[in-house]
This record gives structure tokens, sequence and C-alpha cells, in this order.
């Protein structure tokens, strides 16, 4: 039997995924920082949880999804053989104080607005074949406009983007930036999802243009054949950018800009910021869900109203 659980045990960890692994590594991870933030033996006990559980709601003010998903791995490495983690005793008690402290504070991103694309845009395109500008402005065009996750932009390849041509309803040709998402949460099977992005003929910035631009600078740069990263750092050996790196670039654009709150944004404000704006400007729910990859109704939590719009519920209703 125990040769046979072994055997069990080992397949598990050969076939998990990896973002599975890499949750239960944030899991010990953050647990282990609580521990010796403490002075506290590493040891998992119905106490000890409940306590980290308070220190993840108060503190850190993580959301609900992310304490329960905490709690389920931990509780998975002293479960009994052969029982479900998720009923544990002690995974129920912390989950019990959890939900004794009320609400979790939520932590969604302010959508940002197409003033804000404009302007940064206009900010980094000022500096002409300079690399570092030049793709913090390609990762808010895709991020923006393509309604692309951070860690979409970041396992973007080179082969993943490219220019053709798009025919428009009056048989007009225009160029236009192919963008192929290979990975994405969505899409679990990974079939892949091709995201189109092309610029109006009044329009004052052109993705083609963007994009083009960076590929020159990127490709002229010394060392960067063997690389197949869109995105890479700015230095030598010129490797793919880190996970936060378009989360990063949001906040950092948006201090630079003086924007006030800029803390409330990030990388997902693109994506909420490119979804809200197409539906004021009356695209439909049909091909935003096209666009963005949404499965399900999940895309009403991106469709943010102004204040101006919610007023003319009002309005109406009194004229």
């Amino acid at each position: 039997m125990d040769a046979e659980w072994a055997e069990a045990s080992s397949f598990i960890e050969r076939n998990t995924p990896a973002n599975t692994s890499k949750s239960r590594q944030s899991a010990w991870r953050a647990f282990r920082e609580f521990c010796g933030s403490r002075l506290c033996d590493i040891v998992v006990s119905s106490t000890m949880l409940v306590m980290f559980v308070r220190y993840l709601v108060q503190d850190r003010q993580l959301t609900a999804t992310t304490v329960r998903s905490y709690c389920y791995q931990l509780g998975a490495h002293f479960a009994p053989p052969g029982s479900n983690p998720h009923l544990s005793m002690v995974v129920q008690q912390a989950l019990r104080a959890a939900s004794s402290l009320g609400p979790v504070v939520s932590r969604r991103k302010l959508p940002a607005t197409a003033q804000h694309l404009r302007l940064v845009l206009r900010d980094h395109l000022q500096h002409s074949g300079d690399f570092v500008h030049l793709r913090a402005a390609l990762v808010w065009c895709l991020g923006f406009l393509g309604f692309l996750r951070q860690s979409e932009l970041v396992a973007l390849d080179l082969d993943s983007v490219w220019v053709d041509t798009v025919t428009s309803k009056d048989g007009a040709s225009r160029d236009a930036v192919f963008v192929l998402v290979r990975k994405s949460k969505c899409d679990q099977e990974q079939k892949g999802h091709t995201v189109v992005l092309a610029a109006g003929e009044q329009a004052a910035f052109d993705p083609v243009s963007i994009l083009l631009d960076y590929l020159t600078v990127r490709n002229n740069r010394r060392l960067m054949a063997p690389q197949r990263a869109l995105f890479t750092t700015a230095v030598a050996p010129f490797n793919r950018v880190g996970r936060d790196f378009p989360n990063k670039t949001v906040k950092n654009d948006l201090q630079h800009l003086g924007v006030a709150d800029w803390r409330s944004y990030g990388s997902h404000s693109l994506r909420r910021g490119g979804a809200s704006e197409s539906w004021r400007q009356g695209i439909s729910e049909v091909v935003l869900r096209r666009h963005g990859r949404w499965k399900s109704d999940a895309i009403f939590l991106y469709l943010v109203p102004s204040d101006a719009e919610l007023a003319e519920v009002s309005s109406t209703l009194l004229a």
C-alpha cells in the first residue's frame, strides 16, 4: 500500500499544472514569512492557520478567493491520506475566522481612459527610437486596444504579432496589427485567439507604426537574435520581462502624468478601460466578447459606466 501511495503521489506531482504548483509555492512562502515575522515555528495547526488567515484579510487585504486558495493549499499538506483537504476541520475553522471579519476589501483596479492612453502615447513617442519608451507605448496599445491581460502580454513572442491588411465594409484596405494570444486563462485547451488592431484615418496614433518602430529598435540590438520574447529587458542578456512588468509600466506612466490615485491602477486597468471605452462608443456586446475573449458574464465587470451615464437613468425617468 505504501508503495502504491508513493507512486500515486509522484504521478500527481509530475502532472500538476504549472499554475497550480505556483499557487502552492505562494501559499507556503507567505505562511513561512508570516511565521518568521512572529518568531513562530512553521507548524500548520488550527491556531496558526486562523492567525494566518486574519493576517491575510486584515493586514494584506487579499481577496476572498486568494484567502480560500491559500487555506486549501496549506490544508493539502496536512490532510490525512485519502481525505479531501477542502473538508479538513482546520481549513474550515480558518475559513470561518475569515468570514467573521466581514467582507474583504475589493482590490479591483480602476479602468484607464482613452485620455490616459493618448497622453501616455504622446509622452513616450516623443522619444523617437528609444527602446524603453517604444516598449511602454506598445504595452499600452496591446493592453488597452487589444484587452490583453498582463500574463498574455508577457507571454507574447515575436511570431505572435504581425502586420497584414484588413478590408472595411466600404471596400477600403488598411494595415492592421494581428496578435495571436496562445496562452490565456480562459483558453485552457490553448487553441489560441487572434486579436486585430487598426487605427482610423483620423486617429492620432497608429498601432501598426508603434509596433514596427519597436521591432526595428528591438531587432537592431546586439545579442537579441536568439530571444523569442516580444517584450525583453533593456539590458543584456535581454531576457523576457518579468510577470509584473506591464503592471509597473502602467503605474509608472500614470504617476509620471500626475494622476493623483495612480496606485489604484494596474495592468488590468488597460483591459477594463479598453472594454469600457469601446462599449461607450457603441461596440456591440458580441464583438466585445469576441475581442476580449470572454466566455461568461464576467464581461459586465469590465463595462464601467461613467457618472454622466448613470445620471441618465434618473433623467430619463423624470423627462
